[in-house]
């Protein structure tokens, strides 16, 4: 009886249909589980395809009982005749079928093995990597992560904005001093005023409490409220109100600081932060240099110098306001506000003055550090300030992001990266921390989570012409030139270094007589930087001796911006050139490239 069973169903190609449809099945379900999250789809979609085909496993067995398929078409099984000993035809259809839905796995399962599997695989080690720091730093300060938000303006008129902005800004300051709390900088928490919702804050900015506050200011007196919430049940932990002499601001900030330590029973390690004092209308004015600077404005930074230039005048030894004044002097410089030489003159000497003064004035000793790398090239005495900045403030996005530039320059591209992504977690709305890691990404030939570092930053600043033109590098480097040229073209986007980009972009598209002239208009200028993106140019094209030429007239020049020189993935074709040393020797760089490995653009193994 079971043997004319088994016969029957090996007869009507039973067994045949459901070892086809398995096969089949497996191939759509693995095809599904990789296309489907590629459209940004969770689990589901995939879900549904093996519960749909398991459903239709029990009908497709029934059908092949009930019908054969024949060259007309499907028909009722019959029972067997005298033919039924002779091999069917739709028996070596399935046949075939099976061999094909085999190949074809085989050949999927190859591609996965080998194509797509190392990419899983690399990141799965990068989102290891990523939650091994971040438990890393909650095993370093627990639930003690907070956000300061800018306070409201209560003030009658309206118009004592940089005193409620200023003074949670300095209690931010505060709190950034004490290593055993995480802070979010200002750039990321200030973005967030009025009417907010808490818990949406502090999931975005990825902290467990948030502090806010009101200041109203009538005459020489100051009315300040503080409370500290807890981002999971929106409940107040503290709450306080001030009624103070603008005299006592100092005291005031200061017991902010020391309330939300205590509420979070936080053990100092050390004194407790304490505030740099000046006279009560002087540090007004400071605050209001403060609220300028803030702006981000050419005009903001000009009528900060003026403030802090009275504050100055009123008390020379005021090292916070020598601090700021040389950070916007070496922005200025840096940006064509400024002569440039003169300008790192005076943020240098304003600096050193800051820090005679306040030896323990971390910012200070940032700023210093960025002159020493990119302004001076003497790379030992910036390693020493950027050592003491982080001994004395670690935990900011701007100690963080001097740290991790200066390890960029240096050739150190996981050091680098490694702060950065500290840098962005500290302010993770500041745009410069994640235009600079898609710099050190393209640096290491990482390239797709480098554009994808830039579309994320698009999310949060959709008109950053900074954005397009690193992605058009990234087209450039992956040779494609059409892509890069349209992004220039399609954002207007100009400046030396998009310049080099747009002539690179032509010349490979044969348009060389085009991209010759931006580098004769540039060298007529003498535009900033105009014979180091030459060097990119002729890179590029695989001319090594002009490229060497322009690096010399650069080397000559002293360009600055030569500091990034060895995270510059449009120079690696000339590493293996014996030139390229004696350039790296008149940057004082050969010594830190030679110990980068030789897949990041180190010398040849």
């Amino acid at each position: 009886m079971i043997v004319s069973i088994f016969r029957e169903l090996q007869r009507r190609n039973v067994f045949r249909v459901g070892t086809a449809y398995a096969v089949v099945s497996w191939l759509l379900i693995q095809v599904a589980e990789t296309i489907f999250p590629l459209f940004g789809f969770d689990d589901t979609p995939a879900r549904v395809v093996v519960i749909v085909l398991a459903i239709g496993f029990v009908p497709a067995l029934v059908l092949a009982w009930a019908f054969e398929w024949t060259p007309a078409g499907p028909q009722r099984d019959r029972s067997p005749g005298p033919e039924a000993a002779a091999p069917r035809s739709s028996g070596r259809r399935l046949d075939r079928v099976i061999m094909v839905a085999l190949a074809l796995a085989v050949g999927f399962f190859a591609f996965d093995r080998f194509v797509l599997d190392p990419r899983r695989d690399a990141d799965l080690q990068r989102a290891a990597e990523e939650r091994g720091r971040s438990s890393a730093l909650r095993e370093a300060v627990g639930d003690r992560s907070i956000a300061v938000l800018p306070f409201a303006d209560l003030s009658p008129g309206g118009d004592q904005a940089y005193i409620s902005e200023g003074v949670a800004e300095e209690i931010l300051n505060l709190l950034a001093r004490v290593k055993e709390l995480r802070v979010i900088s200002r750039s990321s928490s200030f973005r967030y005023r009025g009417d907010v919702d808490i818990p949406t804050v502090a999931n975005e900015l990825g902290v467990a409490y948030v502090l806010e506050g009101a200041a109203r200011r009538l005459g020489d007196r100051v009315r300040i409220t503080a409370q500290m919430i807890d981002a999971q049940t929106d409940a107040y932990v503290w709450s306080e109100s001030f009624d103070r002499t603008l005299d006592d601001i100092f005291s005031v900030q200061e017991e902010i600081a020391a309330a939300v330590v205590e509420a979070l029973q936080i053990n100092l390690i050390g004194e407790p932060p304490r505030q740099r004092v000046t006279d009560s209308e002087n540090y007004a004015r400071y605050l209001e240099a403060l609220y300028f600077f803030n702006r981000s404005t050419r005009e903001g930074r000009v009528e900060a110098i003026a403030r802090l230039q009275d504050v100055l005048a009123e008390d020379p030894g005021y090292a916070p306001a020598l601090s700021l004044l040389a950070g916007i002097y070496a922005y200025q410089s840096n940006s064509g506000e400024r002569d440039f030489d003169e300008g790192f003159a005076l943020a240098r000497q304003t600096a050193l003055e800051a820090l005679a003064i306040d030896p323990e004035l971390a910012d200070g000793w940032g700023v210093l550090a960025y002159i020493q790398s990119y302004y001076d090239w003497d790379w030992a005495a910036a390693g020493r300030s950027v050592e003491r900045m982080l001994e004395l403030e670690s935990a900011t996005g701007f100690s963080q992001h001097v740290a991790a530039t200066y390890m960029n320059m240096l050739g150190r591209f996981e050091q680098s990266l490694e702060l950065r992504d500290e840098a962005i977690r500290l302010d993770p709305l500041a745009s410069y921390y994640r235009t600079a890691r898609a710099f050190t990404l393209m640096s290491v030939g990482r390239f797709d989570e480098a554009e994808a570092t830039l579309r994320e930053l698009l999310e949060f600043y959709p008109d950053a012409v900074l954005v397009y033109r690193q992605l058009a590098k990234i087209r450039l480097l992956e040779d494609k030139p059409e892509r890069a040229l349209a992004l220039l073209s399609e954002h207007d986007i100009h400046g030396m270094q998009a310049e080099g980009l747009r002539a690179m972009a032509l010349s490979r598209l044969g348009r060389t007589a085009e991209a010759e002239a931006i580098f004769e208009q540039a060298s007529n200028q003498r535009a900033p930087g105009w014979s180091f993106y030459l060097a990119h140019f002729r890179a590029y094209n695989g001319d090594a001796d002009r490229a060497f030429e322009a690096l010399q007239d650069a080397v000559q020049h002293r360009y600055r911006v030569l500091a990034y020189i060895l995270g510059e993935p449009l120079l690696y074709p000339l590493h293996d050139d014996p030139r390229w040393r004696a350039i790296l020797d008149g940057i004082g760089l050969l010594e830190y490239w030679e110990q980068v490995p030789a897949e990041y653009g180190g010398p040849a193994p």
